[in-house]
């Protein structure tokens, strides 16, 4: 059976108030100690409740009024499964991107003003926008999943890119989980329209689990299994 939570220095039992559930950290106000508590939990409930702190490229701003995180593609998407950053992808996009202009210009005839150069240098801005553009704007962008107003907003930027932007009541929010194929994946369970994804190809479980954990503690979801969500 669990017991209170105590001060590990002046071994006196905490109030409610004293104790932070979300982050497993509790404040003595008599000997005045910062602690860590889960360490006293019994093992199934450290497990259940595995809090994820802040990972590198993230940044949250949450208050009564408003909730933001800001995900930074360059840090959670180019990574390998590891965690550490896959030059080898930046590596290889940059020279398909150098091939890819030089191969174009070459057939394009340079500037060529005949309908048939016209139409080389129209596939080569295409070439271009699939290899050069948009690989520097995953690079560069970001995405704000922002709460307000009864409202959950997603937008990707400040580069456009094929990645829409999503607005979805908070009212219809029942359920935030994590998905995996190569890479994780967040979906949310809507009462309207079922299973959607909200954000995909998180490199590494820690950045999943945090942006899970922060919606659904914001939103006071209460976290539950559902069907094909990854297990840590």
């Amino acid at each position: 059976m669990f017991k209170a939570i105590e001060c590990p220095s002046c071994f006196r039992q905490l109030a409610a108030p004293q104790i932070d559930i979300w982050d497993l950290e509790a404040a003595c106000k008599d000997c005045a100690l910062n602690f860590s508590f889960q360490e006293q939990l019994p093992i199934e409930i450290r497990q259940k409740h595995e809090v994820i702190k802040l990972p590198k490229g993230i940044e949250l701003l949450s208050t009564e009024e408003e909730f933001e995180i800001d995900v930074k593609w360059r840090d959670v998407c180019w990574k390998s499964i590891d965690g550490k950053r896959n030059y080898g992808i930046l590596i290889a996009w940059f020279l398909t991107a150098v091939f890819s202009f030089v191969w174009g210009w070459l057939i394009s005839g340079g500037l060529d003003t005949t309908p048939n150069g016209g139409i080389r240098i129209v596939l080569l801005c295409i070439w271009l926008t699939l290899f050069v553009y948009l690989p520097i704007a995953n690079l560069l962008n970001s995405t704000k999943i922002v709460i307000k107003e009864g409202q959950l907003s997603l937008n990707h930027g400040p580069y456009p890119t094929f990645n829409m932007g999503k607005d979805i009541p908070v009212h219809q929010i029942e359920q935030i989980y994590i998905v995996k194929d190569y890479n994780f994946d967040l979906k949310v369970q809507t009462s309207v329209y079922g299973s959607r994804y909200l954000l995909t190809g998180l490199s590494t479980a820690q950045t999943a689990v945090f942006i899970e954990q922060e919606i659904e503690k914001y939103l006071q979801i209460e976290d539950v299994q559902m069907k094909g969500e990854w297990q840590g």
